[in-house]
């Protein structure tokens, strides 16, 4: 046992102070933010002990930011949202549906109408009652707000064709067909209209004032299984369970989560050591996984809609180049990635298998080949010159993400180009994503649906209405691809719309938007006393589902 372990060892067990743990650990070289997050948590863990409280510590790797679910869709912006607050619809581990507030629904043959029966009696944290009133507020906020999942609607719904005919009924009427309309269900969380409506501020929707976004980035009003106890920006986010969940409570249910921001791999080793720490994200190095293993963690890991990309910036030089970006895919060292530095499976384009019926099989998977790389950089506008500039970006806080920029410039330099290689925080890149001539030519971006349909691989991605966002840094305008996903979102036969689907595959890879580098694996390491872990697509981090066993 290292010198680090006994101390840690200690100060779980109780045989030395904190303040002692903490001038020992920085005489071992512990940084000071790492033992500060350690006494933190043993202190959490202490505090939740005396409560009686059944906690659950899990780390993040990047900060919650803005937690109103009309504003925001990113990872952790979602793990808040999908605790807090509920939807009509919620995503299954198969890819599909089930209702949650819907105690039934009714869709029209041509898919413009949808009629939502609620179930009676749920209750918001407040204490009032969830009704029509709710949804239909929830939706129209959403779409005039304009941020966050309004995209997803946007040319189908607006917020008249929302209704509440009775105290328990939800029309939704919309402009023109939208066959994944019931897919996109799971983004609209309903928010408490009565509570909200007290938090107002003066602003830019009229007789609604700010909507209530001042206070919705960072406290909630849903109704969902957990509250929002504290949330120390850029630190850790505590959720405690809500006793009047409509769904009930179990034995073994969590009764407090805390997620603490983590992005240093020793400590989250260090906080595993301590026993503090039951669960970890899912971005964590193939080292730590292993050292997990070692302490008896379960490394629970399954098949996921989510792709790894290099996202290549299609408008800006000289990525703009169709064969640069041929060359860049050909050039790129796809079994290094999957074998030693990200564990996944192979993926022919933008779309993960785990699709099946949508899925292109037919399309190759990528393999390096740099005499055919050499070959396509030869057909460019660069052919022939050297130390051509490209930018590369990735998120600063993940050392996998890290190794493959290395990886890449050190086989694309053999192309001719000169990398500048810029690490940067997750909010700097979302920024840099919103123009064109500042986003990168090159990104690594993780994506996954935001809804259970091949439409958010596709819509969200690739169709020019995207543009200026994290997940579409393509920066892509090509009418046959936005005509091919109107047409999918148009087509309520599933087989054509899939067939449709595998258009639009075969068109984005012709195009080399991108380079598809895998179809990620869902890994996280578990504590053996926390039961019930799975991955859902769209859906992950449901607290509500797990439950944690005495030790």
């Amino acid at each position: 046992m290292s010198a680090l372990d006994h101390l840690l060892s200690s100060v779980a067990a109780g045989r030395i102070t904190r303040r002692e743990f903490s001038l020992r650990a920085a005489a071992l070289g512990l940084g000071a933010s790492a033992v500060a997050q350690i006494v933190a948590a043993l202190d959490a863990r202490a505090e939740a002990k005396a409560a009686g409280l059944n906690s659950l510590t899990l780390n993040a790797v990047q900060v919650f930011g803005n937690i109103d679910p009309a504003i925001g869709i990113d990872y952790t912006q979602n793990m808040a949202a999908i605790n807090f607050y509920d939807t009509l619809l919620a995503a299954t581990a198969s890819g599909g549906l089930t209702e949650r507030l819907a105690a039934s629904y009714t869709a029209s043959p041509d898919a413009r109408t949808f009629v939502f029966t609620l179930k009676r009696g749920v209750k918001f944290h407040s204490g009032h009652e969830l009704t029509a009133e709710d949804v239909v507020y929830s939706m129209q906020r959403v779409l005039t707000i304009n941020q966050g999942p309004s995209f997803v609607w946007q040319g189908f719904l607006d917020p008249s064709g929302v209704s509440a005919p009775d105290r328990y009924t939800v029309r939704f009427q919309l402009k023109k067909p939208f066959a994944p309309f019931t897919a996109t269900l799971p983004l609209l969380f309903v928010v408490d209209k009565a509570a909200l409506m007290t938090h107002y501020k003066p602003g830019h929707y009229g007789k609604n004032g700010d909507y209530g976004t001042a206070y919705l980035g960072s406290h909630e009003a849903g109704s969902g299984p957990y509250t929002l106890e504290s949330d120390v920006e850029g630190s850790e986010l505590r959720m405690k369970r809500f006793p009047g969940y409509f769904r009930g409570w179990g034995p073994n249910s969590i009764d407090e989560v805390r997620v603490m921001i983590v992005t240093q791999e020793a400590t989250v080793v260090s906080l595993a050591k301590t026993g503090v720490l039951d669960m970890t994200s899912n971005y964590q190095s193939n080292t730590t996984y292993d050292t997990l293993k070692g302490l008896g963690f379960t490394v629970f890991s399954a098949p996921t809609d989510s792709v790894f990309y290099l996202k290549l910036n299609t408008r800006q030089a000289p990525t703009d180049d169709i064969h640069v970006r041929k060359a860049i895919a050909l050039a790129f060292d796809y079994n290094t990635v999957r074998q030693q530095i990200r564990p996944g499976a192979p993926v022919g384009g933008p779309l993960s298998a785990i699709f099946k019926d949508a899925y292109d099989a037919k399309l190759p998977l990528p393999t390096q080949n740099m005499a055919a790389a050499k070959a396509e950089m030869a057909k460019s506008k660069y052919a022939g010159q050297s130390g051509i500039p490209l930018s590369f970006s990735y998120v600063s806080s993940t050392p996998f993400e890290e190794q493959t920029g290395l990886l890449f410039n050190s086989v694309v330099s053999q192309l001719g180009f000169k990398v500048s290689l810029s690490p940067q925080p997750w909010n700097r890149i979302t920024d840099l994503a919103t123009k064109v001539n500042q986003t990168p030519n090159v990104t690594e971006v993780f994506y996954s649906v935001i809804y259970p349909s091949p439409d958010s691989m596709f819509f969200v991605q690739y169709d020019s209405a995207s543009n200026g966002t994290w997940a579409s840094m393509e920066w892509l305008h090509d009418p046959t691809v936005d005509a091919l996903i109107a047409r999918s979102r148009a087509t309520v036969d599933l087989a054509q719309r899939n067939a449709i689907y595998r258009q639009i595959q075969d068109r984005i890879v012709a195009l080399q938007t991108d380079v598809f580098i895998l179809s990620d694996l869902w890994r996280q390491a578990v504590r053996s006393t926390v039961k019930g872990a799975e991955y859902i697509p769209a859906g992950q981090y449901q607290f509500y589902d797990l439950k944690k066993l005495p030790s």
